[in-house]
């Protein structure tokens, strides 16, 4: 009676584990894609004389692109498109590794704002690092619209 009732708390606390955790866990990462992909971020840098404009958008096959327009005098001066391939770093989703040698740490997204932290190596396994520049983005729209 005694090993009986020993397998069957086992097999309570195991059917807990994997049922508790898996699905919450799922629905966030695709809450997470779904905010991120198929937009346009826009990051605006203003620097006198000259203000710039970073565009960025991820398609959810892992690939992205990135369009810098220089403006001056309200005049796009200089504009460069940049492609690159992105993957998340961990199951959470909260570190994207893109591959120009860049790690961004979401602070906050949601469907019309998009935060990051970048740095050149993990935030997680290199939390004091000399290099962090904070992006601050908006969507401009659905570029499927």
């Amino acid at each position: 009676m005694n090993s009986t009732y020993k397998l069957l708390v086992m097999f309570v606390f195991s059917f807990c584990l994997i049922t508790c955790t898996t699905e919450d866990d799922y629905t966030t990462s695709n809450d997470i894609v779904e905010k991120l992909t198929n937009k346009i971020w826009v990051n605006i840098i203003k620097d006198k004389p000259k203000t710039m404009r970073e565009q960025y958008v991820f398609f959810k096959n892992g690939t992205g692109y990135q369009v810098v327009q220089e403006y001056q005098n309200k005049e796009v001066e200089k504009e460069t498109k940049s492609f690159f391939h992105w993957t998340f770093m961990y199951p959470d989703n909260k570190v994207i590794y893109i591959d120009w040698g860049l790690y961004w740490k979401i602070n906050f997204l949601s469907d019309v704002v998009f935060n990051v932290e970048e740095t050149y190596d993990d935030p997680y396994h290199t939390p004091s690092q000399l290099y962090k520049r904070k992006l601050e983005m908006t969507s401009k729209n659905s570029i499927f619209m």
